[in-house]
């Protein structure tokens, strides 16, 4: 099994990840975070969901969503 893998048409397998934080203005102060990965341009994995704890700041955002979708790459 291991020659085998998840195909798109490209023979490149050039993976892909996107994360962002928005919503810190929203009513009660929880971030969405969100991720995704693509692989030749086909999403693999990806997550969406509003923070539990209220963050003070959108760089504090920025870097818990990092934190979540790098394990999430690795």
């Amino acid at each position: 099994m291991r020659d085998l893998c998840l195909s798109y048409g490209e023979t490149q397998h050039v993976l892909k990840g996107y994360a962002d934080a928005d919503g810190l203005m929203a009513e009660d102060w929880r971030t969405i975070l969100g991720y995704a990965f693509l692989i030749d341009g086909g999403a693999m994995s990806w997550s969406s969901k509003q923070q539990e704890i209220i963050l003070l700041s959108i760089m504090e955002s920025e870097y818990i969503i990092v934190m979540h979708s790098m394990k999430e790459g690795l």
